[in-house]
């Protein structure tokens, strides 16, 4: 007989418990929880307590999760990696469950910004979301570079 401890990230089968317990021919070793799963000390079965909650992933099985990193989120439950804020969006916050639309007198042209880029000069950008700037400066006015709108 071998003493295994059913340890964080893994569920005991029928017979095991939390702490050392032996192997023997009616139990078997502690298995892994499945990806996107928080599984604590002791789980009884392969989903743990429940999916990985939003605002978090979790890429093996862990306690709680990891927050979703900057330039990213992490939108449902279960989140088994990060997903990259796509274009038009942003975030610099840690745990984010959406991404922020660009806000005006900006573009935000790729996915995964930490921050939008201001709105390059001779332009407008009078639109939350923008990729690329859309509006030219009207005849007779001056758009340095972050101008919001054409007047």
């Amino acid at each position: 007989m071998f003493p295994f401890k059913c340890t964080i990230g893994a569920y005991c089968k029928p017979g095991m418990n939390t702490g050392v317990v032996t192997f023997n021919t009616n139990t078997s070793t502690p298995a892994p929880c499945k990806r996107g799963m928080v599984c604590f000390e002791g789980s009884k079965d392969s989903g743990g307590v429940g999916p990985c909650p939003a605002g978090f992933f979790c890429p093996r099985p862990n306690i709680t999760g990891i927050p979703c990193p900057p330039r990213h989120y992490c939108p449902d439950r279960g989140n088994t990696y990060p997903i990259k804020c796509p274009k038009g969006t942003f975030n610099f916050h840690f745990g984010a469950k959406n991404c922020t639309l660009c806000t005006l007198g900006r573009i935000c042209p790729i996915e995964g910004l930490n921050m939008p880029l201001q709105c390059p000069a001779g332009f407008a950008c009078n639109k939350e979301g923008l990729i690329l700037p859309e509006t030219l400066c009207r005849a007779g006015s001056i758009c340095t570079g972050g101008v919001m709108t054409g007047t």
